[in-house]
């Protein structure tokens, strides 16, 4: 839920940033409310990629994974081999990550999306299920 609405929060800034610019270039002369502009401040600055972003744009690139799961406690793992590829999206404001691995003898392939909120100062992951929102 967190990152939808960060996510709603960042699509809204994007939208109001380029309100102005498109206005004008249309001849439009309409001009924001000392309200609108202190809101279009606020969505701005939310909305808008910093250090944690570069942090975690850091992490991109290409990973080769060794996974190792147990049935039970007590039992060997079972190991399998996969790949991870992490890429930068959203202009600057979420990594993706792709894994494509094998599991028991069977294919596997997940995608998750990390970021940073700018509101709660909270790092956020949308995992592999879609009803899993991680943040710390």
């Amino acid at each position: 839920m967190r990152l939808a609405i960060g996510i709603g929060i960042i699509t809204t800034a994007a939208a109001l940033s380029l309100a102005p610019a498109v206005a004008q270039q249309a001849g439009d002369a309409t001009k924001l409310t000392p309200q609108q502009q202190a809101e279009m401040e606020i969505y701005t600055k939310a909305g808008t990629p910093g250090a944690p972003h570069k942090m975690l744009a850091a992490t991109a690139g290409t990973y080769d994974l060794k996974i190792r799961s147990w049935d039970a406690p007590g039992t060997p793992p079972m190991e399998s081999a996969g790949t991870a590829v992490r890429s930068v999206d959203l202009e600057g404001r979420v990594v993706v990550e792709r894994v494509t691995a094998t599991m028991m003898g069977m294919p596997y392939t997940g995608q998750s999306m990390t970021g940073y909120d700018n509101v709660t100062g909270k790092y956020c992951r949308r995992g592999p299920t879609p009803c899993r929102l991680e943040s710390w």
